[in-house]
């Protein structure tokens, strides 16, 4: 399928192999793509979802999907090859114009950034949009940029289960960019979710937000997230994971987060880095708390919260003590419904008993400018503060090490400190 041209079949059973791709226009697949041993980009392609053997990205080759929120690119292949000069990316494919994730709220500047996990730019004393989305499990598309005529897009959203990832060349999902100087405003980060073994080569990716080109007029997108689930993960990869905001001048946003699952890892470490730009603040979006309702019983707890619970939560940890605050255990979200969630296997709910949802992670760094703010408990044993970076949360009842300063500015942390071992400044601390 080349040269612009589309395909939409519901089934091709005996498809070996598929090219996509060639020319200057975009060719686009409708269907769900299944071969029996390889498909190709070479060229601009669209697609929506791809089982294969092996996904190969030339290094003409661009891989994104339809524009929309709701759009995703799903790849379940066993090997990615993206060679040097190709990318998979899903940049500017999100939420439309004054357009953000359903029950988020848009900025209430009319010519503010998208947000996503990292707030939006924003004028003067303008609310950012809310901040919404999964750290460890990031399906969500970054908000558009609040404009009836000029917002960029927010990043769309790549998902990639494979054995293994040859990446040399880019996966990305950012905000997107102003074109002109006139009012255009850009959209916040999207979302890279892969899941494999082995990730190797020396290539890229990127969720940060979308860039303004308006000078001191600039309002820039917020980060959004990504996600590496690995055994194996190439340091020039790790080095090269970009989530900051869209700009250094102007209205800047906040940083987004990366989370990295290795084969060492028990709950994953959280990187929240906006690459020296003092921006706004990284929100983690909080479950709450309160009390079990009627109905609840084993893995199944009602709760008391007045919205409905955002699909993202599936993942999240939830802490159950009982009404006399004994602890009953930690135990992750499988499914949600309404204001109910039905909890992994083991969990021991009842009636009256205590929930709070927390956040859970081996370690935390916050560098770069990066501002990061939480409303729930954060379970984590070691946390680093440090280029001038900020911290607020209301409580981390299991750290142990906390590390703050380096760099010749001033590093905060909002919320008091305890920590069962030690505390370390090596720099300028509040």
């Amino acid at each position: 399928v080349t040269e612009g041209s589309e395909l939409d079949v519901p089934e091709m059973p005996d498809l070996e192999v598929l090219t996509l791709g060639g020319g200057t226009r975009w060719t686009t697949v409708h269907s769900p793509i299944e071969a029996a041993v390889m498909v190709e980009v070479a060229g601009l392609v669209n697609a929506q979802s791809i089982e294969a053997p092996l996904l190969t990205v030339r290094a003409d080759g661009t891989l994104s999907h339809p524009p929309g929120g709701g759009r995703s690119l799903e790849i379940n292949v066993t090997d990615v090859v993206i060679e040097t000069g190709g990318a998979i990316d899903v940049s500017s494919r999100g939420y439309g114009a004054n357009e953000t994730y359903p029950g988020a709220t848009l900025n209430t500047d009319n010519e503010g950034a998208g947000s996503h996990l990292g707030e939006g730019g924003e004028r003067g004393n303008n609310t950012p949009g809310s901040t919404y989305g999964s750290v460890t499990r990031p399906q969500e598309a970054g908000a558009g940029g609040r404009h009836d005529t000029n917002g960029r897009r927010g990043g769309g959203v790549v998902r990639i289960e494979a054995e293994t990832v040859s990446l040399e060349g880019a996966v990305r999902a950012n905000g997107g960019d102003a074109t002109t100087t006139e009012w255009h405003v850009p959209g916040g980060g999207g979302s890279v979710w892969i899941t494999a073994p082995t990730i190797t080569g020396e290539g890229l990716i990127e969720a940060r937000g979308g860039r303004d080109i308006a000078g001191s007029y600039s309002r820039h997108g917020g980060g959004g997230a990504i996600s590496l689930e690995y055994g194996t993960l190439s340091a020039a990869i790790e080095s090269s994971l970009v989530v900051r905001t869209g700009g250094d001048d102007g209205d800047r946003g906040g940083s987004g987060t990366i989370y990295l699952y290795g084969s060492s890892s028990t709950y994953g470490d959280l990187v929240v880095d906006n690459e020296e730009i003092n921006g706004r603040w990284t929100i983690l979006p909080s479950l709450g708390g309160g009390i079990a309702q009627e109905n609840s019983g084993g893995q199944t707890l009602v709760t008391d919260r007045a919205e409905m619970i955002p699909a993202y939560f599936v993942g999240h940890w939830v802490e159950v003590r009982s009404a006399d605050d004994t602890v009953k255990g930690i135990w992750r979200i499988e499914s949600v419904d309404g204001v109910t969630v039905t909890l992994e296997a083991g969990a021991d709910v009842i009636e009256g008993d205590q929930w709070q949802g927390v956040y859970r992670f081996d370690t935390v760094m916050v560098t770069g400018n990066a501002k990061l703010r939480s409303y729930d408990p954060m379970l984590v044993s070691e946390v680093v503060v440090t280029e001038g970076s900020e911290l607020d949360v209301p409580e981390m009842p299991d750290l142990e090490v906390l590390t703050l300063g380096g760099g010749t500015r001033w590093t905060t942390v909002h919320s008091p400190i305890e920590a069962a071992v030690m505390v370390e400044v090596a720099g300028l601390v509040n």
